[in-house]
């Protein structure tokens, strides 16, 4: 994801949006599907109420607050909540009857920084390296 930007740490006001970064997610198929839709679901302990990736710090996992990353396909929020479908369309070609994976294609989703409050760690500004973590579920139909 890269750095946000330190001198916003003290952020006020409405939500601060970093640039969007590609999460590629390549695809390979033995034929045709009209739907790929997928599902997030956000492994911390402590998730947002936004339905964003919680952050926390990479030394001790303790909670970073006012700090997130947020999903996005086709400009559209992505909700990361273990319940809503992100239909991506269809996906793959019909090819032959051979077994082998000949079709690919790509899931083009894309992640952001969200700031909604300054960026603290127990209380106290945090500068510091963040890691979230999400599990990902495909359905094929």
């Amino acid at each position: 994801m890269g750095r946000w930007a330190a001198d916003a740490i003290t952020h006020v006001g409405a939500p601060a949006y970093g640039a969007q970064i590609p999460v590629n997610l390549s695809l390979e198929c033995s034929g045709k599907t009209n739907h790929v839709r997928f599902r997030f679901e956000d492994t911390g302990s402590s998730l947002s109420g936004d339905n964003n990736v919680s952050l926390y710090d990479t030394a001790g996992g303790d909670k970073i607050e006012g700090l997130e990353i947020e999903l996005r396909y086709n400009g559209t929020k992505v909700n990361v909540d273990n319940s809503t479908l992100t239909d991506t369309g269809s996906h793959g070609s019909f090819v032959s009857f051979d077994p082998i994976f000949d079709s690919f294609s790509t899931a083009a989703f894309q992640a952001r920084y969200v700031q909604k409050a300054a960026v603290t760690r127990s209380g106290t500004n945090y500068t510091g390296p963040v890691t979230g973590k999400v599990n990902m579920y495909v359905i094929y139909d």
